[in-house]
């Protein structure tokens, strides 16, 4: 079940952004308490945060915002998506992106966007979705 993230959901989300963060590649450091307070900010703000949810386990998040910067149409984008490894693969990554979109949509939004930073399997899953590829991330450790 897809559904919006509620507070109760906080330790759990915590748990998986840890998960998320050793899971990147990147050579940053975990931060829980820092990690805690942007969740529970973003539970409470008018971020798209959305939940996979089975028999009271969480499965997945994806979080992003809607934003109007330079253009007239507001655009969301994905700021985060993770699923646990033992749950890809059982269409759940699809369900998610349908349900961002979904609510993407409902706020207005005209647009998607998604850093190509987020690795290939997100790639390919935002590929499946319709994505297409229009730049890329670059980044340099300092």
């Amino acid at each position: 079940m897809i559904r919006p993230a509620q507070p109760r959901d906080l330790d759990r989300l915590c748990a998986m952004a840890q998960r998320f963060s050793e899971g990147s590649g990147l050579p940053l450091t975990f931060d829980p308490i820092r990690s805690r307070e942007v969740i529970w900010d973003l539970i409470h703000s008018n971020a798209i945060v959305l939940v996979c949810e089975y028999d009271g386990i969480l499965t997945g998040f994806v979080y992003g915002y809607l934003e109007r910067d330079f253009s007239e149409e507001p655009c969301a984008s994905i700021s985060k998506f993770f699923l646990d490894k033992e749950f890809r693969g059982l269409g759940d990554s699809l369900d998610l992106m349908e349900a961002f979109e979904q609510e993407a949509k409902t706020r207005g939004a005209k647009m998607i966007f998604s850093a190509s930073h987020t690795g290939v399997l997100f790639g390919r899953l935002l590929k499946r979705c319709g994505f297409s590829v229009t730049g890329q991330a670059l980044v340099k450790e300092i």
